[in-house]
């Protein structure tokens, strides 16, 4: 993993703790995990607008590295290659459409149960 992808992971870990207390006990069940313990995860409730802004700053670090010019790159690169920029952005805009789904989880996943 390169220096620029890893805010994009990043952000899509800290959208995933945001979500551990709605989205973790409803994966955990749909895996056939089961036990009292689940009831836990909720535990975690309070710290979900921590989790959410970390995940919104990660990715937007993420998002000015890939479209900020990149001075680094020498032109017979790899990285100033058309191809491996548009993946990074694919990669990009993937990630924070996981990301917004499992922040917003809360809101539409009561409407499918």
């Amino acid at each position: 993993m390169d220096r620029k992808s890893l805010p994009i992971f990043a952000g899509v870990t800290a959208a995933f703790a945001a979500s551990l207390c709605c989205v973790g006990p409803l994966l955990l069940l749909l895996l056939g995990v089961s036990g009292s313990w689940i009831s836990t995860l909720t535990d975690f409730e309070p710290y979900r607008p921590i989790f959410i802004l970390i995940s919104i700053v990660l990715l937007f670090f993420a998002s000015r590295d890939i479209y900020r010019p990149d001075t680094k790159c020498k032109e017979d690169s790899a990285c100033a290659a058309p191809s491996t920029k548009n993946r990074r952005k694919i990669y990009l805009w993937f990630s924070s459409f996981i990301a917004f789904m499992l922040i917003s989880s809360p809101y539409w996943l009561p409407a499918l149960l």
